[in-house]
């Protein structure tokens, strides 16, 4: 009898070991799975192929690629009886409309990443059902069209990422329910201008993308009620024309402007941001000098100027600045004036490489410089300065 005890028991501890153990085995087409310390249930999978409606209701991140649904909309049913989801990517799915009730039992809800899509509209019902939404990602779909009250029901969303689609205008009132935006996302696509209004009711706005796009100036008080607005990226446009009271109100400390077709460094628009200012990106525009003097009392982490037709700078290029690390690669300088070697010498680091550097006697300063501190002068993966004539520095 005690012996039929002893083995109903091990039975039964072996079934249950089976039954934990199915319980937290990772699917077939999950890459990545994490389970639950305490109770060892799965809360966070990635996985490609594999239904939204196959989740456990432990899971509270779910990231999935690459799914061919039933069909383009997505249906409540993908989601019924999943109150603890945190985190949903439906990457691939071939999405173009989602249902307005398809979140309604996941009210748990943050982060939605509906990235490399088919959706076209964005519609007043589209996020009806996900109210608290902190972080809505819409890149690489064929958006074109934004209704003016597409987030009002999402009022609480910090990060918004519209980047990769075929967006060229923004209604007024599109941004007016986003009272905690910080993060905004609207670079690749098609703006060939900046709508001053939509943007001033996003005021609480920190960082700004409008990069790849196709602006060709910027214009009077864009950004003006963007008081908290310290990162504003415009590289990849067309820009030739800015303002003087562009940045008017903001307080930028990083802007991206590369990449554009601006003649000259846009010192009078500067202006407003001089105390905040502390990136600088001018590479790769027309820039063919430096105002001597303009820079005093700038105090820069990063002053990049690299892949413009720079020829020369002015003993009083850098006259009164602060500039922790200087880029002038790329451009056609062929010497520097002595005047600028206490300036080199008080910098971390000042990039000369892919410039046609003249090497003679007046240069010597120069070359004996980067020969003592070769790395103070070489960003990364660039070769070293060489010179132009004579073939040896």
């Amino acid at each position: 009898m005690e012996r039929n005890r002893g083995r109903l028991y091990v039975l039964v501890l072996v079934v249950g070991l089976v039954h934990v153990s199915q319980g937290v085995t990772c699917p077939a087409e999950c890459s990545v799975c994490e389970n639950d310390p305490g109770t060892g249930d799965i809360i966070a999978v990635e996985c490609a192929g594999y239904s939204p409606m196959n989740l456990d209701t432990s899971i509270k991140v779910a990231k999935l690629s690459d799914f061919a649904l039933r069909s383009t909309e997505v249906t409540m049913n993908y989601f019924q009886g999943k109150p603890n989801l945190e985190y949903v990517r439906m990457k691939n799915f071939g999405i173009e409309t989602l249902a307005s009730d398809v979140f309604t039992d996941t009210t748990a809800l943050r982060t939605l990443d509906l990235s490399v899509n088919n959706m076209v509209t964005i519609t007043t019902t589209t996020f009806l059902s996900s109210p608290s939404l902190t972080e809505l990602i819409l890149d690489s779909n064929s958006i074109s069209t934004i209704d003016d009250t597409a987030f009002s029901t999402v009022s609480g969303i910090q990060k918004l990422n519209l980047a990769n689609n075929n967006i060229s205008i923004l209604s007024d009132n599109v941004f007016s329910g986003l009272r905690n935006l910080i993060e905004l996302d609207l670079s690749n696509n098609k703006f060939t201008s900046i709508n001053g209004v939509a943007l001033s009711l996003a005021s609480t706005l920190v960082s700004l993308d409008l990069s790849g796009n196709y602006l060709v100036s910027l214009d009077t008080l864009q950004f003006s009620n963007l008081a908290t607005l310290s990162l504003l990226s415009i590289q990849k446009n067309d820009i030739s024309s800015i303002s003087v009271d562009a940045f008017n109100g903001t307080s930028l400390a990083y802007l991206d402007l590369s990449n554009n077709s601006i003649q000259e460094v846009p010192f009078g628009s500067l202006a407003a941001i001089q105390d905040t200012i502390r990136t600088l990106k001018l590479a790769g525009n027309r820039i063919s000098s430096i105002e001597e003097s303009r820079l005093t009392g700038y105090s820069l982490d990063l002053l990049d100027m690299s892949n413009n037709s720079l020829s020369s700078l002015g003993p009083l290029a850098f006259d009164g600045a602060v500039i922790n690390i200087t880029n002038i690669e790329d451009n056609n300088i062929e010497s520097l004036p002595t005047d600028l070697s206490t300036f080199l010498s008080q910098s971390s680091s000042v990039y000369l490489s892919g410039n046609p550097w003249l090497c003679d006697c007046d240069t010597m300063w120069l070359t004996q410089s980067v020969r003592d501190a070769s790395n103070k002068f070489l960003s990364e993966n660039a070769s070293d300065p060489a010179c132009a004539s004579p073939t040896q520095l």
